[in-house]
């Protein structure tokens, strides 16, 4: 059994978001980097690549609502043309970065609200995946499971890498309690670790409803602006490979 982690990266510019970025990349295997929409600039990109490029880690898209000032986790009013306008702006601004660095893209996973959102909504997710899609036919997307998102990303012909999070609360429904709400973030880096273990071997998660779900997951997350984000990833690691699991990248042979 094996299962992909990833985390999202370069979601902060000061010494300290580097240097936790900096230890996250020596347990994750795929990486999210922010690329200008909801945080991240030509220099926090390029920091990311070259540390991805050297620890042998997928470089992905963090594309988002543009909103810096509420780091990408409220849902913009934006006209369709104005959102897949953003989107590629972001996914561009990465990939020039990567290119000079003499890597290519692996994977595109939206950020914050943007991920909730078409992960209910088909036609908004048609509009987000479609430009990706534009710019990079069959690019790989990170989402959850039997969502609209991934509905929509097989039909783009998109590839699906279906996402769990340790972190989070889950309802019922298999998708994430929003953050302002009761359980939507799991602060014990033990019981992440726990669930991580169970996520990836599709095992059961106790949702904030107290019923149990058992997504099918091929990768899972870590937040790099959580408190306790280094000791998430520890403790997953150990519980993962406790539990006779590989940690690889989702596209290794």
């Amino acid at each position: 059994m094996r299962i992909d982690v990833n985390a999202d990266i370069g979601e902060a510019d000061d010494a300290d978001g580097i240097a936790r970025d900096a230890v996250l990349f020596s347990g994750i295997t795929s990486a999210n980097i922010a690329c200008g929409g909801h945080a991240g600039d030509e220099r926090t990109m390029r920091i990311a690549v070259e540390r991805a490029v050297a620890a042998g880690v997928g470089v992905g898209a963090h594309v988002s609502y543009p909103d810096r000032e509420a780091f990408g986790r409220r849902r913009l009013d934006l006209t369709d043309a104005a959102l897949r306008r953003s989107v590629l702006e972001q996914f561009d601004a990465l990939a020039a970065v990567a290119d000079s660095v003499g890597v290519g893209i692996t994977h595109v996973k939206p950020h914050g609200a943007l991920y909730n959102a078409i992960a209910e909504d088909a036609a908004l997710a048609q509009v987000v995946l479609g430009a990706i899609a534009q710019r990079a036919a069959g690019i790989a997307v990170l989402t959850m499971p039997a969502t609209a998102s991934s509905a929509v990303a097989v039909e783009l012909g998109l590839a699906v890498v279906a996402e769990g999070f340790p972190e989070r609360g889950y309802r019922a429904d298999g998708l994430l309690q929003p953050r302002a709400l009761p359980g939507a973030i799991v602060e014990d880096p033990a019981v992440v670790g726990e669930r991580a273990a169970a996520l990836a071997v599709g095992g059961g998660i106790v949702t904030v409803e107290g019923t149990v779900i058992r997504p099918t997951v091929s990768t899972l997350c870590v937040h790099s602006d959580h408190p306790s984000a280094i000791e998430n990833l520890a403790a997953m690691r150990r519980a993962i490979t406790a539990g006779g699991v590989d940690t690889r990248r989702w596209d290794a042979p």
